[in-house]
C-alpha cells in the first residue's frame, strides 16, 4: 500500500519537474526569438542609416554615375556593377552579424 502511494508521489513529482523544464525551455525559445528579431531590426535601421548617409554625401555626383551604371573588374576580369557589389556587402554584413 505504501509502495503504491510512494510510486504515485514519485510520478507526480517527475511530471511536475518535466512541466517546469518545458516551461523554462519555452521561455528560453521566446527570449531567443525576441533577441533575434531585435537584432534584425537594429541591422535594418543601421543599414538604412548607412544607405541614407551614402546617398546624402554628394547627391549631385552620385546620380550621373548611377545612370552610367559604374562597373569594376573582379578577379576573373568580368565586369561587375557597383550596386551588385554593395548589395553583396550588405548581405555579408547581415549574415556576419547574425
Amino acid at each position: 500500500m505504501r509502495q503504491k502511494e510512494k510510486k504515485k508521489d514519485e510520478n507526480a513529482l517527475q511530471r511536475k519537474v518535466l512541466r517546469e523544464k518545458k516551461k523554462v525551455k519555452r521561455q528560453q525559445k521566446k527570449d531567443d526569438e525576441a533577441r533575434k528579431k531585435k537584432k534584425e531590426r537594429v541591422l535594418k535601421v543601421l543599414l538604412r542609416r548607412k544607405t541614407n548617409e551614402d546617398s546624402n554625401d554628394d547627391p549631385e555626383v552620385e546620380k550621373p554615375m548611377e545612370a552610367e551604371q559604374k562597373t569594376c573588374d573582379n578577379e576573373s576580369g568580368d565586369k561587375v556593377s557597383d550596386s551588385l557589389v554593395e548589395e553583396g556587402m550588405k548581405i555579408v554584413l547581415l549574415v556576419a552579424l547574425l
